[in-house]
């Protein structure tokens, strides 16, 4: 493969079609004989139907979805014209037969490369994991899957850059990330917020599905679980009308969400260390519209900003779609306007007061410690300086996006926690942990430090102090 190809991240683009008549005439027209053998793993025991399930599609045409994707492999390319294809088939069942196509021979370059590209769910959870264990190169994979337009795919991806342990993986998955940001014209740090899964749920976290014409609706509640309503009344089980793909994915959504928030959590102490402000629209788009981001706008407290950049006031989100103050006056916010995660040490005591006694009337529990009062902020950070046992120290730096480091590869140094918008960096050394000989009972004695400290991200220092601080609770509290 052309590995200096793989970089350049390409969609193909074609007119398309109005009708599976028109798909078919172009299949039958474009039809590469050479299929029938590159593509031969596929036979007629596979059932795919329009989007109506209605009309059954042929076997011709599946192979030509497959074998035109086998042509290009020497590049990261997706293809519209397949695209547009696939835009007419029920698109549930094409994922469940390029899924079983794929588990029938992982081997096969053009399933591999489908999967990749218009898998979601538990397909993609499969894919990621082969990354690690049989794609070979793993760099072309991750490239293949950065193509995927599904959120839940390219939430994946970027768990994958910050997460994976595997060098090739860790820097294609990053670069591939890059590319996606210039596509859609953001910042390579707002993307990880963009590509939050919301499932199809409105920022209520309800979502309205169909079976046998009757109207259904799924919702969250406040817990995180599950329901499924019809006529205000809850369902105890998905009733048999529910096709197996839709059963499929209720069942994944409910192992996926609470996930999703826990991860969620993590990068509210991020937001809090580096200090990022957002756009009011970008703000909401997130914070508000995505239904996992809306309880940490109602339970956090936000500085806001004018045009200038000068700063106004503290604020929080109501769930009647109203701001609100300290003092519980209404805020009012533009899109001229600016927001960043309030820090405790930029608040007066009054106000750090009536915000408490604000969350406390409302019996709000916030998903970070933010309002904690710590008076000495360097000594609460070195106190962490001390031994712990092996298992939780692994088990930190593995909640965390922290990568080892070493000189002897069979010795572990340390670990380092690299903050992305900032430059700063959480460094813990230790005396040196044996890969062979280490017994998850030893204690190892960690001694703390911040690294990175410039001109540039000075002014940010003692919120990073305090994010970590943050994160080294869960070491005391594993």
């Amino acid at each position: 493969m052309n590995l200096k190809m793989q970089r350049k991240i390409i969609i193909i683009k074609n007119a398309s079609f109005q009708n599976i008549e028109e798909a078919e005439e172009y299949v039958n027209n474009n039809y590469d004989k050479s299929f029938d053998k590159s593509i031969k793993f596929i036979d007629d025991k596979y059932t795919l139907f329009t989007k109506e399930r209605k009309t059954k599609i042929s076997l011709k045409m599946i192979r030509f979805i497959y074998g035109s994707y086998l042509k290009v492999k020497n590049n990261v390319v997706r293809l519209e014209i397949i695209d547009d294809i696939i835009n007419l088939l029920d698109i549930e069942s094409f994922r469940n037969v390029s899924y079983a196509i794929f588990l029938s021979d992982r081997s096969k370059l053009a399933s591999r490369i489908i999967c990749g590209i218009y898998g979601d769910g538990k397909i993609i959870e499969d894919y990621v994991k082969s990354l690690k264990k049989e794609f070979y190169p793993r760099s072309y994979y991750v490239y293949i899957l950065a193509l995927n337009k599904n959120k839940y795919a390219l939430k994946l991806l970027c768990d994958t850059s910050l997460k994976s342990k595997i060098e090739s993986i860790k820097n294609a998955a990053e670069l591939a990330l890059e590319t996606i940001a210039n596509r859609m014209k953001v910042e390579r740090y707002e993307l990880d917020d963009l590509l939050v899964p919301d499932f199809n749920l409105n920022k209520n976290g309800e979502r309205i599905v169909y079976a046998e014409d009757k109207e259904y609706k799924l919702t969250i509640d406040d817990n995180m679980e599950l329901h499924i309503m019809h006529n205000n009344k809850e369902l105890k089980t998905a009733p048999k009308t529910f096709s197996k793909e839709l059963k499929s994915e209720i069942t994944f959504i409910k192992k996926e969400i609470k996930n999703i928030v826990k991860s969620q959590r993590d990068k509210m102490i991020y937001l809090l260390m580096n200090g990022r402000k957002y756009s009011y629209n970008f703000w909401k788009s997130v914070y508000i519209d995505n239904y996992f981001f809306n309880g940490y706008a109602v339970k956090l407290i936000w500085n806001l900003y004018d045009e200038n950049n000068l700063f106004l006031t503290t604020f929080r989100y109501l769930t009647d779609g109203s701001f609100t103050d300290y003092n519980d006056n209404e805020v009012k916010i533009n899109e001229n306007n600016s927001i960043s995660l309030a820090y405790i040490k930029e608040m007066d005591n009054d106000i750090i007061e009536k915000w408490k006694k604000q969350l406390s009337d409302y019996e709000i529990v916030q998903p970070i410690n933010q309002l904690r009062v710590i008076d000495d902020l360097e000594k609460e950070f070195y106190s962490f300086n001390d031994e712990y046992k092996l298992s939780k120290l692994k088990n930190f730096v593995n909640k965390y996006p922290f990568n080892e480091y070493y000189e002897d590869y069979y010795t572990i140094d340390g670990y380092k926690f690299e903050e992305k918008v900032s430059g700063l960096a959480l460094d813990i050394s230790t005396s040196g942990i044996s890969r062979d000989n280490a017994d998850f009972g030893d204690m190892i004695e960690i001694v703390l430090k911040i690294l990175n400290i410039s001109e540039n991200n000075k002014d940010l220092v003692d919120r990073f102090m305090f994010g970590c601080i943050l994160m080294l609770e869960y070491l005391r509290t594993m």
